[in-house]
């Protein structure tokens, strides 16, 4: 019987191994999951260029840095392809570049190819593969994808995912409706076994915002969460700590 997958709290957009060790200061004694820690990677980033929001993306060379090994925590790359297909060898540069130290990838890709994701899943087994989920089907209609339409989509990656991520903000820091994602994580909270995929949700979580996963942790004790734009400096757009130690403190009270 394959292992289920470890919930966990995400917070996305470390850009410094400073950042990381201040994270290790603030984590609550009694947050019995551990943080994943996402550093964002795009296709820009990753050829050597500079991203068009430099205070999110660092440069690739600085990333080995950030991989500061703990166990109350895991490293997880978010990579964005952008208008490219995603691509095995893209894979294998930012697996290669944290060699043993990057537990997970999560796709900001909307449905890749499962075979190329098949094919790394072989090379590199121990990586865990979140995917995040496209969740509006016609954007100018703004009509998003029912639950079996991502539920056909989902069990192409069988085998390969192993984390489904349901954030219907897409990144763009819209707070988290749970009357809306409560019937996608009902539904794949219950077919975990036959998905072998965990469930995670993200969408503009903060403290202050972290009491909208109530409901979905009552139907879902194991769901994972993730939180970036609302731990940012308004201002500078950079990590605010102080609003990091506060999300850790409110999830650990949650869990």
């Amino acid at each position: 019987m394959k292992k289920p997958h470890p919930p966990y709290v995400g917070v996305t957009g470390i850009t410094s191994p400073k950042e990381v060790k201040e994270i290790l200061k603030i984590i609550p004694d009694n947050l019995q999951r551990k943080v994943f820690l996402g550093t964002l990677v795009s296709q820009m980033t990753l050829e050597g260029k500079k991203n068009n929001v430099p205070s999110r993306y660092p440069d690739m060379s600085i990333i080995p840095d950030v991989l500061v090994r703990d166990e109350r925590i895991a490293h997880v790359i978010h990579f964005s392809p952008g208008q490219q297909e995603l691509s095995i060898e893209s894979l294998r540069k930012i697996a290669r570049l944290g060699k043993e130290n990057i537990d997970g990838i999560q796709l900001n890709a909307l449905w890749p190819d499962p075979a190329v994701l098949s094919a790394f899943k072989k090379e590199y087994p121990s990586i865990k593969v979140i995917l995040q989920v496209e969740f509006i089907e016609d954007i100018q209609k703004k009509r998003q994808r029912t639950v079996g339409s991502i539920a056909n989509h989902a069990s192409r990656y069988i085998g390969t995912v192993d984390y489904l991520l349901l954030d219907p903000s897409l990144g763009r820091h819209i707070p988290l409706n749970p009357n809306i994602i409560l019937p996608y994580v009902r539904y794949f909270s219950r077919n975990e076994h036959a998905f072998h995929m965990h469930v995670s949700v993200a969408g503009g979580l903060s403290a202050k915002r972290i009491k909208a996963l109530k409901p979905l942790l009552s139907e879902c004790p194991t769901l994972s969460f993730d939180a970036e734009s609302a731990l940012r400096s308004s201002s500078l757009d950079i990590l605010s700590i102080g609003e990091v130690r506060r999300y850790l403190k409110r999830a650990a009270q949650l869990l």
